[in-house]
Formats: structure tokens, sequence, C-alpha cells
């Protein structure tokens, strides 16, 4: 009986949670003209970077273990010649995600090509 309730909360949980990260939502500029907005399918999904001419994509899934979510970088292909800051976008990236989407108490960390929210 304590395992079949154990299992209706989870599920509980995560369908909650579905509801709460599905559609589109946008963030308020925080430094000037950069800002995001988030485009939710259940456990992945598209953010997407603007600042002034510069749009950019980054698609993620949510993590497992103590990894929340992890957000795709783009390969140096993808990423546009004409802009040098890329330490900087990444960084404004992961920074407004914790923000916008879970509590203080977590963080991002780049590793490799991704930002992983812990």
């Amino acid at each position: 009986m304590k395992l079949s309730i154990g299992y209706i909360a989870i599920a509980n949980a995560f369908v909650k949670m579905l509801k709460r990260t599905t559609g589109t939502t946008t963030t308020q500029p925080t430094d000037g003209s950069r800002y995001l907005t988030y485009a939710e399918s259940g456990r992945e999904g598209y953010i997407h970077y603007h600042e002034e001419d510069i749009r950019m994509v980054f698609y993620y899934e949510f993590g497992g273990g103590n990894c929340q979510l992890s957000i795709r970088i783009p390969n140096d292909n993808e990423w546009p010649t004409f802009h040098s800051n890329k330490d900087e976008i990444l960084h404004f990236v992961g920074k407004t995600v914790v923000h916008d989407k879970y509590n203080s108490n977590r963080r991002y960390k780049i590793e490799g090509n991704w930002i992983n929210i812990y």
C-alpha cells in the first residue's frame, strides 16, 4: 500500500511540474537589452537569447540525479561569428535561467557543451 501511494505522489508531482513548465514565457531585460524567452514542452524545450540584433537558440532538457537541467551550448559552427563575447553570453544564460526557473540555492556550471543547473 505504501508503495502505491509513493508512486501516486511522484506522478502528481510530475504532472504539476509539467503544467508549470509547458508554454512560452519571457523574462524582463535585466541588464540593458539582453533577455531570454522560453519555449517549454514537458521535459525539453528551447531558450531564446535576445540582444539587440543577435538571436540565439539553446536546446534544453531536464537532467537526472543532481543535475536539474542541461542546456546545450551551440558548437562553433552554430555560434555567430560576429559576436566575440561567448563566455559572457553563456554566463548570462546560466545566471538568468537559475534566477527565472529555480530558487536561489541552485547553481549553474559550464561543462563541455552543456550548461548544467544543479
